[in-house]
């Protein structure tokens, strides 16, 4: 937990170390992101990995994830770009690139393009057990394409052994471009096994690739217990082999220790320089050493060795070289040492007939120490002075205390430019002013009240270099130089359509008051949510017959309104349903019509002209087609007359409500109207008889019963009564007056017939029971 601890916080110091770069463009406000050592992403932040739209890495689980990518040989040509600080210290590192304990060439690697915009990665590898051959360790174990603006902290320890590999803070062996790139990345082997291994700061191999503005300022520390073959140990890289390092610096110690001497090779840049065939030429120029080097064979505060090799059968020349160069520090070697670089080796083996091989240090200097290869030089203006003279212009500059820098320590920020902003009113009135520095945050753009009258406040003209454009209140504005705001105010109009309703009765019903409104069935290219705020209304209440004039009103923003209204719309009544009402599907088309077309150009450049314009709402009788597919609104364009449109939409609507009254005849009632149409005819619905006449033997009687819907009464004759029959034994003499005797049936004979069924149902009753008596008997 210390060690994280303590890689979190060197993490940190070194990012603002590495902030002293001017070429790298390290955040102001850094966050870091820690990997817990397990999750992984499932995607990039953002971007699809190409030039313009590269994949942003934000997060320590997105870099395990572009980690796992590269190994599945996903995505190793593309873009990427680092937008956080990452701590990757969890768990030991696996190289991305390349594989341990196996062939290089059998694993993916990296060969893309890896911007990471001034940010740090701190990692650490340790307890590697066996490396090689040929395997890359690192941040990135091996690398092609570019690598650039990166920062890196950690360190590399304890590894047994490796073999013919390549071990670097950034990467093992990279063969591309690495700019503008810092390590802090501590290298430290203690009783390991090596066998022809290079060792870097930066990288363990430069091939066939260049290094620029680079840093190193970790420590190398190796101890090898057993070497079978030559150590190359460099501040920057191990080796530069048909590649070159330029403009770099090296603040690290290295140290190289082997239990049988004649193996390590250490330099403060570079622990070799080397080439072989035509035309390879590797070389370090305008770069300096302030780290101290040890080695048991040979250390150079540049370069441990500088070799050139022309084989066999080769032509032309190879070269290595160091160019104006110069170290500051101890060196020591127990076989040699040089302040510069003490082996110069050259060796042609195509003859000199056929070629040459050039081992060269050239105008280099040394503050300490000795070398035959280079020129001791204790006064640094002097130094300075012959720096300058055999480099390009603008290599090297001096710090304050005369030392020799390069251009990418030591260049001082300008002071910030100071931009005034201005806020005034329409009318030029000056409403605030405020100076903002180069870089300091986008300005919110500030409200206005809306005043008293009818106007509103939307937003502000800003106008710079670059033309003018609205901006609205709260809204961001990145200040990058002189600008003024011009406030933008609108007011609230009404523009109107006047309309006449025409009420027609089609019968004798006479309406009430009764509502028509209008509504807009399509309108132009609009964005409904332009004109949300606005009130549109259009209603006329009628009573009767007769004409009722209103008007169709729209009452908003005047630019939105009037953007809106010059698109066109379609207006019709709608149909409500209303009972007995007749509506008219008449289609009116409405459009705004300027005065002048000049105005319409200045209101859409958003610039108010210097008189106010007329505007009006021009009516057109249009159409509205039924089809399968809806309703389609449209007007004769070829035809239309501009010139002269409608004065006002019309609308007719009839009323056509009956009035009935109740009728009937001798079988049926029913509703009529006076125009003589025929609702609900239905036969009478009658009550009970009533007898308002009795029947005699002389005369007929009456009764009738009446409609309970229509009041008809229907009368029906009662028959009279038969004459009565004379009594058998009883005297016929017309003298007998006996009313009790035989009485004559009066009224309706109804009742008799009730007396004769009463008698049949008691018969019946007799002749059952003398039945169920003849059965007992029996």
């Amino acid at each position: 937990m210390k060690t994280k601890k303590r890689l979190l916080s060197l993490l940190l110091a070194f990012c603002l170390l590495a902030g002293l770069m001017p070429t790298m463009a390290f955040a102001e406000e850094s966050t870091v992101s820690v990997w817990d050592g397990n999750s992984v992403a499932t995607a990039y932040e953002s971007g699809d990995g190409t030039e313009a739209n590269p994949y942003e890495i934000a997060t320590a689980e997105q870099f395990a994830y572009f980690a796992e990518q590269i190994k599945a040989g996903a995505g190793a040509d593309a873009h990427y770009i680092l937008t956080s600080d990452l701590d990757m210290t969890a768990v030991s590192w696996e190289p991305i690139g390349g594989s341990l304990q196996n062939d290089y060439y059998a694993g993916h690697y990296f060969h893309g393009n890896f911007d990471g915009q001034g940010r740090c990665i701190a990692y650490s590898i340790s307890e590697l057990s066996n490396v090689g051959p040929r395997s890359g360790v690192g941040l990135f174990g091996i690398a092609e394409g570019e690598i650039l603006n990166l920062t890196v902290n950690g360190s590399i320890s304890d590894v047994s052994k490796i073999e013919a590999s390549w071990l670097g803070g950034i990467c093992g062996l990279f063969a591309g471009n690495i700019t503008n790139c810092a390590s802090n990345v501590d290298i430290t082997i203690q009783e390991g096994n090596s066998n022809a291994s290079f060792f870097g700061g930066v990288t363990g191999e430069v091939q066939a690739g260049a290094m620029q503005n680079c840093l190193y300022s970790g420590r190398i520390d190796l101890n090898f217990s057993a070497a079978y073959g030559d150590l190359y140990a460099g501040g920057l890289s191990g080796t530069v082999y048909a590649g070159k390092i330029d403009a770099c610096k090296n603040e690290g110690d290295i140290s190289v220790k082997a239990a049988n001497g004649k193996y390590g090779n250490a330099g403060g840049i570079a622990g070799m320089v080397y080439t072989g065939g035509d035309p390879v030429v590797s070389e370090i120029r305008d770069c300096y050493n302030e780290g101290a080097v040890t080695s048991p064979r040979n250390a150079g505060g540049i370069a441990g060795v500088v070799s050139a090799v022309l084989s066999s059968g080769q032509t032309g020349t190879a070269t290595s070289g160091v160019y104006s160069c110069y170290s500051s520090a101890a060196i020591a070697g127990d076989v040699a040492a040089g302040a510069i670089s003490p082996s110069l080796s050259k060796m042609n083996y195509a003859g000199e007939e056929n070629g040459r091989a050039n081992a060269i240090v050239e105008n280099c200097y040394y503050t300490v120490g000795t070398d035959e290869n280079g020129t001791l030089s204790t006064n640094l203006t002097e130094l300075f002075q012959k720096l300058c003279e055999i480099s390009e212009e603008g290599i090297w500059v001096q710090d304050a205390n005369g030392v020799p820098r390069l251009y990418w320590e030591l260049v001082v920020a300008p002071e910030p430019a100071t931009f005034s902003v201005t806020f005034q009113d329409e009318d030029g009135t000056i409403l605030d002013t405020m100076a903002v520095e180069e870089g300091d945050d986008p300005i919110s753009l500030p409200e206005l009240k809306d005043d008293n009258g009818n106007r509103v406040f939307i937003g502000w003209w800003g106008i710079d270099s670059s033309g003018s454009s609205l901006y609205y209140a709260g809204e961001k504005y990145a200040v990058t130089e002189d600008a003024t705001f011009i406030a933008y105010w609108d007011e609230i109009i009404t523009l109107t359509a006047p309309f006449t309703t025409t009420v027609e009765l089609g019968d004798s019903g006479v309406p009430g008051e009764t509502v028509f409104t209008l509504e807009i069935m399509f309108m132009g290219e609009v964005d409904e949510d332009m004109y949300q705020d606005m009130t549109i209304s259009a209603s006329v209440t009628t009573n009767g017959k007769g004409d009722y004039d209103g008007a169709m009103t729209f009452t908003g923003l005047s630019q939105q309104l009037k953007s809106m209204l010059r698109q066109g719309m379609f207006v019709q009544q709608v149909d409500d349903g209303k009972e007995n009402w007749t509506y008219d599907d008449a289609v009116w088309y409405l459009v705004l019509a300027d005065d002048t077309e000049a105005a319409a150009m200045a209101l859409s450049d958003g610039v108010e002209p210097e008189y106010e314009p007329e505007y009006k709402i021009l009516i057109f009788q249009a159409t509205c087609e039924e089809t399968e597919n809806g309703s389609i609104y449209y007007i004769d364009w070829d035809n239309m007359d501009w010139d002269s449109p409608e004065e006002k939409m019309l609308f007719t609507n009839a009323y056509t409500a009956h009035d009935y009254t109740l009728e009937h005849n001798e079988t049926e009632h029913w509703d009529e109207c006076g125009c003589g149409d025929v609702q609900n005819k239905e036969a009478h619905r009658y009550g009970e008889w009533t007898v308002t006449k009795e029947a005699t033997e002389t005369e007929c009687g009456e009764k009738e019963h009446t409609c309970t819907v229509c009041g008809y009464t229907e009368k029906v004759e009662i028959e009279k009564l038969p004459a009565a029959k004379p009594n058998p034994g009883t005297s016929t003499s017309t003298n007998n007056t006996d009313t009790n005797v035989q009485s004559p049936q009066t009224g309706d004979n109804s009742n008799m017939t009730l007396w004769l069924a009463l008698m049949a149902v008691s018969g019946g009753t007799l002749i059952v029971i003398a039945a169920r008596k003849k059965r007992k008997a029996a």
